[in-house]
């Protein structure tokens, strides 16, 4: 895995889509980057060609509940190299609630619930503004 390419369809149909929301209404010359959380490793080809790619876009991290996904990744993937992007391992529940309650003071800058920030690609997301 070298992170030019996506293999699979749906992978590159996600990276394209969240590429252009992020990207939508924005000049280029004024642009942040947006953070972006992954939740599960999977086989690893997504986070890499993104940080790949688009690290300039965004901040991205990666988080996985199981150490033994991470090894395997690493191991199959990365020749026993360590991960080439930011991977948590943690469950990915207490992970943002952590990061909730550290940014607390910042969530008005950091941690928005706004159309910008919402998941899209969760199955069944309403589009308000409000955390579900």
């Amino acid at each position: 895995m070298d992170g030019t390419a996506l293999a699979r369809e749906y992978l590159r149909a996600m990276a394209a889509m969240t590429v252009a929301h992020a990207m939508m209404g924005q000049s280029s010359s004024k642009r942040e980057k947006d953070a972006m959380l992954m939740i599960g490793l999977g086989s690893g080809a997504l986070p890499f060609f993104m940080e790949t790619h688009f690290k300039n876009v965004f901040e991205m991290e990666t988080v996985e509940h199981d150490p033994v996904v991470v090894e395997a990744i690493e191991r199959t993937c990365f020749n026993n190299k360590k991960i080439p992007f930011r991977c948590v391992i943690d469950d990915a529940r207490e992970y943002l609630e952590t990061k909730i309650a550290k940014d607390k003071d910042e969530m008005t800058t950091s941690i928005r619930w706004s159309r910008k920030h919402m998941p899209i690609f969760a199955p069944n997301a309403t589009s308000t503004n409000e955390p579900h």
